[in-house]
């Protein structure tokens, strides 16, 4: 539940939106709502939240609304509270507010962070449950289990939002990398090379990880600036050459949290401005930020950070950008509910843009599919994405690969057979709301 702090700021946006209908001489309910809409897609989170609580007429015009201006200011940093892993209360540091924002999370109890990316964490529960949470919204998509039961050295990242088709999930281990792809059933694991895990000295530790959208690669980091990758593309693991953290297509940032301690004990005046307890042993998760470097398509990336290890009482936090992402009540990893299948090939390259080339057929994978449904798909689709649907009219669909690491199987995925009627094309984000704004 949200805390009094919260709910005074929502209530301080209600008493502006009020004031702001006397000032203009009528309900803001009687706007059109594309303006209404325009208005959200401008605001901040936490004015976005207040006008979400306002009326279902200012829901409904903010369904697509994502605070997405938050992207170009500095990240948020999520801590749990001092002395209670048992609860899921968690501290929400904004750099510019003095006090925190203090959230229940029931379905954070226990857990621990493995990578944050434009407001989706990748969760990962002790057990061996994977899943992914959108703080501000408490949008949960779960994932496949893990093949571990207990994850503390690793170095992860994921490929874009989860709610898109095409998102790859990569875990990086001291001695493997597991890899699953939107659709698949089961994550894949790729030994660690010999010659990478022998050169490790016992104080080595996972510092970050990155995917490169052009070239389809993950990259992973440790604190002695040695770098593995995986390509999605090859399916394979291998060393990087490139030791030099500038020669990789991504920047990097030293220390985020000491800047971060630095600037808001000066800006507070105060010696503990995060509220450390003495011998926590602080787990901090990085993040990765689109647009954040000037004049640069380069994603920044936060390592991972650990402030004290010599302690055993542990305190996990993370790095988020506040933006407010929402999850279909019925949108799941794998898709099996109609009679379509859908299997990605490939990937390629073509134009410095990736392609992924899709095979469709019923769930029998012998039945042809309806030619309009093909059209529909590949319309749908190939508009926002660099998709390609291949079927053969005249002549049974082509045989399917087996599963690999490359290909994910959504599987019966509309009703009508429409990616439409899943809300899973355009502005896809999910939703909690009934199309009144319930």
């Amino acid at each position: 539940m949200v805390d009094k702090v919260v709910e005074a700021e929502r209530k301080h946006g209600r008493r502006i939106g009020l004031e702001l209908m006397g000032a203009i001489g009528e309900p803001w309910a009687d706007l059109p709502t594309d303006i209404l809409s325009n208005i959200a897609d401008r605001l901040p989170i936490i004015e976005l939240l207040s006008f979400r609580g306002t009326c279902k007429d200012f829901r409904r015009a903010s369904y697509n609304a994502s605070a997405e201006k938050e992207s170009r200011k500095t990240p948020w940093l999520i801590l749990r509270k001092p002395n209670d892993s048992a609860s899921g209360t968690y501290l929400f540091y904004n750099h510019n507010r003095s006090k925190p924002y203090v959230i229940d999370f029931p379905d954070l109890i226990d857990c621990v962070f493995l990578a944050s990316y434009q407001g989706w964490l990748l969760v990962f529960k002790k057990g061996g449950s994977v899943f992914f949470f959108s703080p501000f919204s408490r949008a949960k998509i779960d994932l496949p289990d893990c093949p571990y039961k207990q994850i503390r050295h690793n170095a992860s990242a994921f490929s874009g939002l989860p709610t898109s088709p095409h998102c790859i999930v990569s875990i990086r281990t001291p001695n493997e990398v597991l890899v699953i792809s939107k659709g698949q059933t089961t994550w894949t694991r790729h030994k660690v090379p010999k010659t990478v895990c022998h050169s490790w000295p016992a104080t080595t530790r996972m510092s970050c990880a990155g995917f490169d959208h052009k070239t389809q690669v993950f990259y992973y980091l440790d604190n002695l600036k040695h770098v593995l990758k995986y390509s999605v593309k090859d399916n394979k693991v291998y060393p990087h050459p490139v030791k030099d953290i500038h020669g990789l297509p991504f920047c990097y940032v030293d220390h985020p949290f000491f800047e971060a301690y630095k600037c808001r004990k000066r800006y507070l005046e105060t010696s503990n401005p995060f509220q450390l307890e003495g011998g926590e042993h602080l787990n901090l998760c990085g993040c990765t930020l689109d647009n954040f470097v000037p004049k640069s398509h380069q994603q920044l990336l936060f390592p991972n950070e650990f402030a004290n290890q010599r302690r055993r009482d542990e305190r996990w936090g993370v790095w988020i950008q506040p933006r407010f992402f929402q999850a279909h009540p019925h949108h799941h990893w794998i898709f099996r509910e109609n009679s379509l299948c859908i299997k990605r090939a490939e990937i390629s390259t073509e134009g410095g843009k990736a392609k992924d080339k899709f095979y469709v057929t019923d769930m029998t994978g012998n039945s042809p599919v309806d030619p309009k449904t093909i059209d529909s798909v590949q319309r749908q689709i190939g508009q926002h994405a660099a998709l390609h649907v291949r079927w053969n009219s005249s002549q049974s669909p082509e045989p399917i690969p087996e599963e690999t690491t490359m290909s994910f199987l959504f599987g019966n995925l509309f009703k009508g057979r429409s990616f439409q009627s899943l809300k899973l094309v355009g502005s896809y984000s999910g939703y909690v709301d009934d199309e009144n704004g319930n």
